[in-house]
């Protein structure tokens, strides 16, 4: 074989990678995330300059929309003691699951987790978690801690997805026997994915709010990484400003839009639309 159709081969075998999603894109993605977080850095550290050069009364005004609009967990959770129905929009992923494990549910406390699988299944689930098993997927990453979580604080954990082979609409199921879990919770946590916490319409959490007698005891949460654009610069912004550099809450959103953060960070704004507000992790 002739060295040119060798090379011919190798440049057409490179190609055909890319193009399926072989390691070539793989490494251009993680090339392409670790540029996006260097960038929101970046726009964070020329905020930080621009809030510097401000008057004492602008720069008064930023940390009041801060305080008005940045608490701890343990705040949160203390603010939030009465609420009946938290809808807890989930970005799938070890980083959640710990956070929910070690920091939220030891302080927030609910009497009810509800979880994004079968009863079946989650019942299967606790019983292998209650025995110290781990590694249980559910929805890519681990539960078994979460759940070992939730029953220190005397929570039930109830799976309230369609089970494999059920001959109904997904989201209906779901939403009853949310409906159904609600009527003897006096708090509980719903862990499902982002976007159905949402109060975009048709989304579960809309529903929700539509349907129930309790709307007004009812909050829908996200949870954003700080290793993601999305929420790195505002991080990055408040740690330089002395807040320690852990996970917080975003609790007023209108407030934040309506402050110089809204303007300064358009993408921890645009992530919060939907929802009363959202934890960031790390």
């Amino acid at each position: 074989m002739s060295a040119f159709l060798v090379a011919l081969l190798i440049t057409a075998s490179t190609a055909f990678a890319v193009d399926t999603g072989g390691p070539a894109r793989v490494i251009d993605e993680e090339a392409l995330a670790k540029r996006e977080l260097a960038q929101a850095h970046a726009h964070a550290d020329k905020i930080l300059a621009f809030y510097a050069r401000l008057p004492a009364a602008e720069r008064i005004k930023v940390d009041a929309a801060l305080k008005e609009s940045i608490i701890s967990i343990e705040e949160w959770a203390s603010r939030n003691a009465d609420t009946e129905f938290l809808c807890l929009g989930e970005r799938h992923g070890p980083g959640p699951r710990e956070f929910l494990e070690t920091r939220f549910l030891p302080v927030y406390k609910p009497d009810a987790l509800l979880l994004e699988d079968g009863p079946n299944i989650v019942s299967g689930f606790l019983t292998r978690a209650q025995n110290g098993e781990s590694g249980l997927t559910l929805k890519y990453a681990d539960i078994s801690g979460v759940m070992r979580a939730a029953e220190k604080v005397g929570a039930t954990v109830i799976g309230v997805d369609v089970e494999p082979g059920e001959a109904v609409a997904r989201e209906d199921q779901i939403f009853n026997r949310v409906l159904a879990a609600n009527k003897t919770a006096k708090k509980s946590v719903a862990l499902y994915g982002a976007l159905h916490c949402s109060t975009v319409y048709g989304m579960f959490y809309s529903r929700m709010l539509a349907r129930s007698d309790r709307s007004s005891s009812m909050k829908s949460i996200t949870t954003e990484s700080w290793n993601k654009p999305e929420a790195a610069g505002l991080q990055r912004f408040l740690s330089k400003l002395g807040y320690a550099a852990t996970d917080f809450a975003i609790v007023d959103p209108t407030r934040f839009a309506e402050s110089p953060l809204g303007k300064w960070f358009p993408k921890a704004l645009y992530a919060l639309r939907g929802y009363d507000g959202a934890f960031v992790i790390p």
